[in-house]
């Protein structure tokens, strides 16, 4: 599978990091997060990527999410954005077959890639991080350039996706 993905921006980065530098749990360092654009099992070519394009995203939950094709729990940042959403419409219609259609793609970043199992204080900081992102509500992340990722072999688990976002919430 082909990923064409972006990362944060600086001070988005410095941000997460701060927020998360409170964790009761060990997390991936800011330098492994990154938000898929597009997933394919087609050849992605290098020619799709725009070194310097910027996405603007809004924080919409932070959640675990249970990925059956790697077999464990991450703790995910989904995000709501109208250029990250256009980007993938953009990359369909160039025809590329995306491995998730549209109306299943939920733009996120993955925080902790096999988060530990939910004891109550990691549930509280679960709960803190939701909290940090309602309460500054027009909280927005900035992202920046694009690049390619090749993952062969593994193909994202949508059904998983499905319990905690409602995706009418995501098209705002």
């Amino acid at each position: 599978m082909n990923i064409l993905a972006t990362t944060l921006d600086p001070a988005s980065t410095s941000f997460l990091a701060s927020v998360m530098s409170s964790a009761p749990f060990d997390h991936e360092t800011s330098d492994k997060w990154f938000l898929s654009l597009y997933h394919s099992s087609q050849h992605l070519p290098e020619s799709l990527v725009v070194p310097n394009r910027a996405f603007l995203a809004e924080p919409v939950k932070v959640d675990t999410w249970y990925d059956s094709a790697l077999g464990r729990t991450n703790l995910v940042l989904v995000v709501r954005s109208k250029d990250i959403d256009a980007r993938f419409r953009q990359i369909e219609a160039m025809g590329y077959p995306p491995t998730v259609p549209f109306s299943e793609f939920i733009a996120h970043l993955t925080l902790v890639w096999g988060v530990p199992g939910l004891t109550r204080a990691n549930k509280a900081f679960i709960n803190s991080l939701n909290m940090t992102f309602n309460r500054q509500s027009g909280n927005i992340l900035g992202f920046q350039g694009e690049f390619l990722l090749n993952a062969d072999g593994y193909s994202p688990n949508v059904d998983g996706q499905k319990f905690f976002v409602d995706r009418r919430q995501l098209r705002k």
